[in-house]
Order: structure tokens, then C-alpha cells, then sequence
């Protein structure tokens, strides 16, 4: 995030629910992953005015490994609360 004068900006994630358990490849623990919805922003005086550049993406809880999603589609299909 960064700060001139009275703009900012940066990226900012926000989870949008959990997948069924998976096994991961780089810790090998089952667990359901968390998916995450992260955008870019531009706030003025600390107050959000736009956002943009929609990704998605999953992680796993233990070791943080993560990998993208094709779309946001796909983030609801794997994802569950």
C-alpha cells in the first residue's frame, strides 16, 4: 500500500469462503483451502473510491502454497461456507 498526501492505493484480499479438503503438494496435509478474492484499490482520505483488477485464488492454511483461478466462477464452484 502506499500513500501521497491525502491518495493511496494498493492490493487488498478478502476470503469468499473455504474449498472442500485438499491434499497439498508442498506440505501434504488435508485441509479445506481458503479462497481468496484480491483487487487492486484507490482510496482518498483512507476512504476507498475504486477498485479493480478482479483475481482469484486459493491457499492452503498450513504453509500458505496458493494458486490461481481461472475466474470468479471458479472460486464459487470450489468454495463453500
Amino acid at each position: 500500500m502506499f500513500f501521497i498526501g491525502i491518495f493511496g492505493g494498493g492490493e487488498k484480499a478478502k476470503e469468499i469462503g473455504r474449498t472442500e479438503p485438499k491434499n497439498c503438494p508442498r506440505c501434504h496435509n488435508t485441509h479445506p483451502w481458503t479462497v481468496y478474492e484480491v483487487s487492486k484499490y484507490f482510496s482518498f482520505f483512507f476512504i476507498p473510491v475504486a477498485r479493480w483488477g478482479y483475481r482469484y485464488i486459493a491457499s492452503c492454511p498450513i504453509c500458505r502454497e496458493s494458486y490461481g483461478l481461472h475466474s470468479k466462477e471458479e472460486a464459487f464452484h470450489y468454495s463453500r461456507d
